[in-house]
């Protein structure tokens, strides 16, 4: 079947305000990628919806739609310090090396109240037009949700399990885009 989509992608963080790459461009100097994936990168939609009844009918006769939320979930491979800083919105502080002394890179674990916010971009080869064209989801707006899990395996594979959260985007230019889109090349140029 032609559209059994198959394909990974990779993801990118910029500061939020930052323009996406146009679809055909490679992301500029301001996208940081995160690096490598393991087992995929999943994309939730949630909602939350109440059905309203009334006496007359014995099913709901409306719903309404109370919440909902976009979530995006993976294991970064890369478990590298300076990932984990992206992750948890840190700077990582350098101690050269001198006579005598290793040099050294330290991370502070602690991050406080302030959540830092990132526009994310993922992007990769899973148009339902044609496998090479790209596509890609666009989230304005976002933080890197849930616990930050490193596993350290006997097997010699440590990654972060990361989870990112759109916030609603108030500059969004319409309501259908307050988490942001997705793009999908469909065509290519005359």
């Amino acid at each position: 079947m032609e559209t059994i989509l198959v394909g990974v992608g990779e993801l990118y963080i910029a500061d939020v305000g930052t323009a996406f790459p146009a679809l055909d461009t490679e992301p500029g100097v301001e996208w940081k990628a995160v690096g490598y994936t393991q087992d995929g990168v999943t994309v939730t939609l949630e909602q939350s919806i109440t059905e309203h009844r009334v006496d007359q009918e014995t099913g709901p006769v409306k719903a309404s739609r109370t919440e909902e939320g976009l979530l995006i979930a993976t294991n970064m491979a890369e478990a590298t310090l300076d990932n984990l800083a992206k992750l948890l919105g840190r700077t990582i502080k350098t101690t050269a090396a001198d006579d005598g002394q290793i040099g050294t890179e330290a991370l502070g674990l602690y991050r406080g109240s302030k959540v830092a916010r990132y526009a994310l971009l993922f992007r990769g080869n899973f148009s339902e037009h044609n496998e090479e064209y790209p596509a890609q989801y666009q989230i304005p707006v976002g933080y890197f949700s849930g616990n930050v899990e490193a596993a350290y395996t006997k097997d010699g594979v440590t990654r972060y399990t990361v989870e990112f959260r759109a916030l609603v985007d108030p500059n969004a230019a319409s309501d259908d885009e307050k988490f942001g889109s997705l793009i999908v090349q469909s065509e290519d140029a005359l």
